[in-house]
C-alpha cells in the first residue's frame, strides 16, 4: 500500500496510492480516507516483527516499516511531549536515540518520504498540525525561485 496508507478499500490500494504519490491521479476522497482512528490501530498493531531482516526489506514491506516509526515517534512524543514541537531531523535523531537496538535498524533504513509520512500520521493520531514532509519538492516553487539569468 505504500505509506500513504489513506485509502480505506480498494482493489489494488498499491497502485492507487503510488499513482496518487506521483502525481498520476488525485488524493482520496473525504470517503475513501482512512480516519484517524483507524489510523492509529494500525500504527498501534504494527510490530518489528511484521517485516523480514533490514537488509531484505522490499516494497511489500514497506507500509509496515513506516507505520512501525510512526508508532516510535508517537512514543516519543507521548513520552517527551517538547519534541513535538522541534524541526524533523531532531525528533528524528531522538527517536532513533530512544529507540531499541532494533528499531534503531529499522528506522536507519527508511526514505525521507517514510519518515516524513510517519512523523504526520503520528501527528494526527496525537491531534497536531502536520509538518511539511522533507522528501516532498514542490518544482514550481523551486523553479520559480531559482535565479534568473
Amino acid at each position: 500500500m505504500h505509506a500513504l496508507l489513506a485509502y480505506a478499500d480498494s482493489s489494488d490500494p498499491t497502485l492507487s496510492n503510488l499513482q496518487t504519490i506521483v502525481g498520476a491521479e488525485p488524493p482520496p476522497t473525504a470517503d475513501e480516507r482512512r480516519s484517524t482512528g483507524e489510523l492509529a490501530s494500525l500504527i498501534e498493531a504494527s510490530t518489528l516483527d511484521h517485516f523480514p531482516a533490514h537488509d531484505a526489506i522490499d516494497d511489500t514491506h514497506y507500509d509496515a516499516q513506516a507505520l512501525f516509526a510512526a508508532k516510535c515517534v508517537i512514543w516519543t512524543m507521548r513520552s517527551y511531549p517538547h519534541l513535538a514541537a522541534v524541526d524533523d531531523e531532531e525528533l528524528y535523531r531522538e527517536v532513533k536515540r530512544l529507540a531499541s537496538p532494533a528499531a534503531r535498524l529499522s528506522l536507519g533504513s527508511l526514505t525521507g518520504f517514510m519518515w516524513g509520512w510517519a512523523v504526520n500520521a503520528a501527528r494526527a493520531v496525537l491531534e497536531l498540525e502536520p509538518l511539511p514532509n522533507p522528501a516532498i519538492v514542490d518544482v514550481r516553487r523551486s523553479v520559480r525561485d531559482a535565479p534568473q539569468a
